[in-house]
């Protein structure tokens, strides 16, 4: 653990939490169960933004990996248990057709968060969750 952690954090096994909130419409083809994302608006809270423009693509590429995962990729495993679904030729992953026909990204203003060098927070991996918006959507 490090050293520069301040006290009322110390216990946590995370450094920070990661707040989002999306919302998403989408539009299902009844008879083909083919799916397009018509849009998705997202409110992500990464703490003190250092650069806008890398925060806004990590989180809007974090969007589209989740988007990737829950609606098109499946999990092969092998009969020993490896996983037999490692590489493209196995799975397809979201393309640019895939990508919500319109995508707002805000990045929460004004947030602190003092217990974090210049006040940041994570930005790549929390918005991933933020395309279960999707699935709700879609279900």
């Amino acid at each position: 653990q490090s050293t520069w952690v301040r006290q009322p954090w110390a216990h946590h096994s995370a450094q920070y939490f990661a707040f989002g909130v999306a919302v998403s419409e989408v539009e299902v083809d009844l008879l083909t169960g083919e799916t397009s994302v018509l849009a998705t608006d997202i409110l992500y809270d990464c703490g003190r933004s250092l650069n806008a423009a890398i925060d806004h693509g990590q989180a809007i590429g974090a969007l589209q990996m989740g988007i990737s995962y829950f609606l098109s990729e499946e999990v092969l495993l092998a009969p020993d248990g490896s996983c037999a679904s490692h590489d493209t030729w196995e799975y397809k992953p979201a393309v640019a057709c895939n990508t919500p026909v319109r995508l707002s990204c805000e990045l929460y203003k004004d947030s602190r968060f003092d217990a974090n060098f210049f006040g940041t927070k994570g930005i790549g991996e929390p918005p991933l969750a933020l395309a279960t918006t999707v699935v709700g959507a879609v279900r």
